[in-house]
């Protein structure tokens, strides 16, 4: 995923980061450097509007003033907060923000390349394959459909087949097919536009790359739990879950649904007659096991409904992904406290387990601040953000494989 940075300029840089959810909009000043751990300096969230049924024309209003006032929030707490003796360039000239569903939409398709002959697989004859795509045809996979006004996001090979057989470098190998499988990201043009428009302003940036948290998610699972060959992503936010099956390594597939966090959220008001915040206290305080016993099991006859309805929406997105012919060795989680918790111990069942390659070795990980401590470094208050410190650290991985620093 070296498509963030081209091999030249300083080596130590100071870039801006903007995590887009469907509950909320963080941003992040984040200090890149070959050899050294990515410093977060500073981190802001704000919560967009809580809707008691989801709209998303008045979501994406809400969505556009949020951002434009996490970038003001940033201008104003995070510059402060970075010493000019630091040695990252100063001010953030890049921008990178990451859109986790429904602000895009994802997708997988293959590319085949087949002659009579065997033929070398160079790095250009890839490029070419893809480049050659045409926008009609990129319009025709969107899932926004082939009218619509979307466009790509992010292009980018995840599996190579050689003669109908894996490889992880196929570069200077010889074959008679080359099939490259090829993740696909859309958003709708306007939005993106109106992104880039509010970040500009506020930021004088000269330049916002605009990408997938899914990819993301991804890509800093592998290079931090390399061990790992099949598992499932599960991204859960506001108001959808999206989610990525990965076998021997590679994507295979990716499913959303539209039950989030919010979706529990609601269950709770209405079932408790209380507001959206004070549900979210109750959430709290169950997730925590502080509740007393009878308090608790009214949450819990509550959320069951919704926490049924999300577990069989992940079991059937599995199932239609594989046909049940699946190997597990994990799940990694990502989601608002409080839920990361406790969606993992839901996760952490029979239902799953029967996938591995021995129950003993199945297991749920939820990406939390404190799993991801080791490899960043923090600095300057409420900086602990699991989404942003992922995507940080991509940024940061993709610097080290950029020889010479970054291209700003």
């Amino acid at each position: 995923m070296a498509f963030f940075f081209s091999p030249r300029s300083h080596q130590k840089k100071l870039v801006a980061l903007f995590d887009v959810g469907s509950a909320s909009v963080g941003g992040a000043l984040v200090g890149a450097a070959t050899g050294e751990k990515p410093v977060v300096f500073s981190a802001v969230r704000r919560d967009l509007p809580f809707q008691s049924s989801f709209d998303i024309k008045r979501f994406r209003a809400s969505l556009g003033e949020a951002l434009s006032l996490v970038a003001a929030d940033l201008m104003r707490q995070g510059i402060p907060a970075v010493p000019r003796e630091s040695g990252y360039a100063f001010p953030p000239r890049r921008a990178f923000c990451f859109l986790s569903a429904p602000w895009h939409a994802a997708h997988l398709h293959r590319i085949t390349i087949a002659r009579d002959r065997p033929f070398k697989v160079t790095r250009q004859l890839i490029e070419r394959a893809l480049l050659g795509e045409s926008e009609a045809a990129d319009a025709a996979r969107t899932p926004y459909g082939a009218h619509s006004d979307a466009e790509p996001i992010e292009r980018h090979v995840v599996r190579t087949l050689l003669n109908k057989y894996d490889v992880a470098l196929p570069v200077g190998k010889e074959a008679r097919t080359v099939e490259l499988d090829v993740y696909m990201s859309f958003a709708p043009s306007p939005f993106l536009a109106d992104m880039r428009r509010r970040l500009e302003r506020t930021l004088s940036l000269d330049r916002v790359s605009i990408h997938s948290f899914l990819l993301s998610f991804f890509d800093v699972v592998r290079s931090v739990w390399h061990e790992e060959e099949h598992f499932v992503l599960l991204d859960v936010s506001g108001e959808v879950t999206e989610a990525a099956l990965i076998q021997s390594g590679s994507i295979v597939d990716t499913f959303s649904f539209p039950i989030g966090t919010r979706t529990f959220l609601r269950a709770l008001a209405r079932a408790h007659g209380v507001s959206p915040a004070e549900a979210l206290s109750l959430a709290n305080v169950y997730a925590s096991g502080r509740g007393a016993r009878g308090a608790s099991g009214r949450v819990a006859e509550a959320l069951e409904a919704t926490r049924r309805e999300w577990l069989a929406a992940v079991h059937g997105g599995l199932h239609r992904a594989t046909r049940g012919i699946l190997t597990l060795q994990s799940v990694f989680l990502t989601a608002d406290p409080p839920f990361a918790d406790w969606l993992a111990e839901l996760l952490d069942s029979e239902e799953l387990r029967r996938f591995a390659p021995t129950p003993a070795t199945f297991s749920v990980r939820p990406l939390t601040a404190r799993t991801l401590a080791p490899f960043l470094e923090y600095r300057g208050p409420r900086t602990a953000d699991p989404f942003l410190a992922t995507e940080a650290l991509l940024v940061s991985r993709v610097a080290e494989e950029v020889h010479g620093g970054f291209g700003l």
